[in-house]
């Protein structure tokens, strides 16, 4: 729908609780616990408090604050929530920016996917640009041309960007990594005391795990891996590796072991 059609259509504006079908819109705004049930396209959502929409949504602009539900496939240019948000269908957006928790019960597919706080993914991850900076737990795949993430990471199935940059803290573990240069550091910074506690009464290391790494550069701290390989590859503090193959390069700096390396 073209632009200037949307300016011709009404608004749908809930306050309070109440049910309303969805349809066609120029905006739509929940304040409170309303919902709308149907298919809706508009200009922008919003929704304040604990709004649902059980439907399809087509938008430029969905912002969320509270505790909302969506409940349908999500296709706009931009998603941003605060709070709590869970998304039940398929998600597609140019950007995506989440403060708070967001869980996406399937796929989601966005250029820019920033998530600070706590991410939840049922399906695959795919975007251009995904930063994280605190929890997120993605079910199958993860594929970016750039991939950045400070905090824990749980990614059960392949992580897969040109340019992979991991600060890890606590416990993270990817099945399998893939990426032309990957670099995993432990995460600096000062602990609060709750931290602290967990970490000496559960005797927890922040460490990262993965079954297979393989890139072109490869730099690793707090990591333990099966298999290692790439061009040129470097072992840091507090690495774990059973076998490193390399072609170019291959050195050990600190602490950090290997069983066995085999320059290919």
């Amino acid at each position: 729908m073209k632009e200037k059609e949307f300016h011709q259509l009404p608004d749908l504006k809930i306050n309070g609780s109440g049910t309303v079908g969805g349809g066609l819109f120029r905006r739509v705004e929940i304040n409170g616990s309303g919902e709308v049930r149907g298919d809706t396209e508009c200009e922008e959502v919003k929704i304040n408090g604990s709004g649902r929409i059980e439907g399809t949504v087509k938008a430029r602009f969905v912002k969320t604050n509270g505790s909302s539900v969506l409940g349908g496939e999500l296709e706009v240019d931009e998603l941003e929530t605060n709070g709590s948000t869970v998304l039940r269908g398929h998600v597609q957006a140019q950007t995506i920016k989440t403060h708070g928790a967001m869980e996406a019960k399937q796929d989601v597919t966005g250029d820019y996917v920033h998530i600070y706080g706590s991410g939840k993914v049922g399906g695959r991850l795919r975007g251009k640009d995904i930063q994280v900076q605190g929890m997120m737990t993605v079910s199958g795949d993860c594929e970016a041309d750039r991939f950045r993430a400070k905090g824990m990471l749980t990614i059960h199935g392949l992580l897969n960007a040109d340019e992979v940059d991991i600060h890890v803290k606590n416990r993270s573990s990817v099945q399998e990594v893939g990426g032309g240069k990957i670099t995993v550091k432990k995460m600096g910074g000062l602990f609060s005391l709750l931290e602290r506690f967990v970490k000496t009464m559960f005797q927890q290391d922040d460490c990262f795990s993965a079954d297979i790494i393989e890139g072109d550069e490869i730099y690793l701290e707090a990591t333990k891996a099966k298999l290692v390989r790439g061009r040129k590859v470097m072992i840091g503090e507090q690495c774990e590796i059973d076998v490193v193959e390399y072609t170019d390069s291959f050195e050990i700096v600190g602490n950090g072991t290997v069983t066995q390396s085999i320059k290919l």
